[in-house]
């Protein structure tokens, strides 16, 4: 047996390196780190499972390990048209980034207004989260209350009544009534309290009596030309004998009763005579023309100081069948026919005085008379 108490530097080195050699670790993962979770080796020869979780399979051929997922399915999920069922699969980015933007426990939106609508105004939310301020305007004041979560809008003023007067006329302030409102708007500005200081009946003074002036036409008779009016007679000019009577005359309605006013009568006489004839002097044959034909010449007769003759140029402003030639002296006159006015020839004086009668023929008939001049 050799004696190893005694060795040289040289065999002492040879037989460390030797060892070393023989003992020293290979290359090897010592330390697994998973999910930032990490394992280390205990021992110079240790051991690392694997074992398969949900979802997972995992196989070894060999020095190989096939780690597989049991569902493949990779597409992105569809969903179907009505929103359940569909296909799984993955979740695309889209659908990720939608999923990041819904809060955590949110909830389907509830019912809310989008519109303020006042009259015909509406002021709608221009955001998903918009705010609507509430102002006081006059008479109102607003209280908000945040921990209760309400406002308290009130008037100023709060007279809500209607106003009602007293036995002496005095009142509460108060609501006006729409009937109130109606009668103050009948009401001219700067209005005074209508005084009536005085009432006269054709110059005769009546004295009013608890601000009432009681004219009662009571008695009188027609003819006189005076009513009574409270036992004073007043003169009633026009009364006459017709002061009872129906008034059925051109410009005033028919079964009017009572008396006749002058502008009545000066319409009845102007539209009696508005038809008749009026001289209107002399006139030229030429000067007839389509300016004279007006209403206010109706009923003008116009003696003519020459000939006249009507031909196609002037045929127009005459009545329907107005021919031939007339001489100086002759009448015309502006007559309306069917809403137009025209020129009407009135006949002048004929001589018979070279004519014979009937008698002057010796009995003949009116057939003898014919065949005489038929002869002729």
């Amino acid at each position: 047996m050799a004696d190893f108490r005694y060795v040289t530097y040289e065999q002492a080195l040879a037989l460390a390196q030797a060892a070393k050699e023989k003992y020293t670790n290979q290359d090897a993962i010592g330390i697994v780190t998973i999910n930032g979770n990490s394992f280390t080796a205990a021992e110079a020869v240790d051991e690392l499972k694997f074992v398969n979780g949900d979802n997972i399979t995992m196989t070894i051929n060999g020095d190989t390990v096939t780690i597989a997922a049991t569902d493949t399915t990779y597409d992105p999920a569809v969903a179907s048209v009505a929103g359940v069922g569909g296909t799984d699969g993955l979740l695309t980015a889209g659908d990720k980034e939608k999923l990041d933007g819904i809060e955590d426990g949110a909830e389907v939106n509830q019912n809310a207004f989008a519109t303020v609508k006042y009259g015909a105004t509406e002021i709608g939310a221009t955001a998903k989260q918009d705010t609507f301020e509430v102002a006081a305007g006059t008479n109102v004041t607003i209280t908000p209350d945040a921990a209760n979560k309400k406002v308290t809008i009130a008037a100023t003023d709060t007279t809500y009544s209607d106003v009602v007067a007293d036995s002496t006329g005095a009142a509460d302030s108060g609501l006006m009534t729409s009937a109130d409102k109606a009668k103050l708007d009948g009401i001219e500005a700067d209005a005074d309290v209508n005084v009536l200081e005085g009432v006269k009946v054709n110059g005769t003074a009546l004295t009013p009596t608890n601000k009432v002036v009681d004219v009662t036409v009571a008695t009188g008779t027609t003819g006189t030309g005076t009513l009574k009016v409270n036992g004073t007679d007043v003169a009633v000019y026009g009364l006459g004998t017709a002061a009872a009577a129906d008034v059925s005359v051109a410009g005033v309605t028919s079964g009017d009763t009572g008396l006749v006013t002058g502008d009545q009568v000066n319409t009845a006489i102007g539209s009696a005579i508005a038809s008749a004839y009026k001289a209107a002097g002399s006139i030229a044959a030429s000067g007839l023309t389509s300016a004279l034909l007006v209403a206010a010449n109706e009923g003008k007769v116009y003696n003519l100081s020459d000939g006249l003759t009507i031909t196609d140029g002037n045929k127009a402003n005459f009545v329907e069948n107005a021919e031939g030639s007339f001489p100086a002296g002759t009448n015309v006159v502006v007559v309306e026919v069917s809403g137009a006015y025209k020129f009407d020839v009135l006949p002048g004086f004929v001589d018979l005085s070279g004519y014979a009668e009937k008698t002057d023929l010796g009995g003949l008939t009116e057939a003898e008379l014919a065949a005489v001049i038929a002869a002729l």
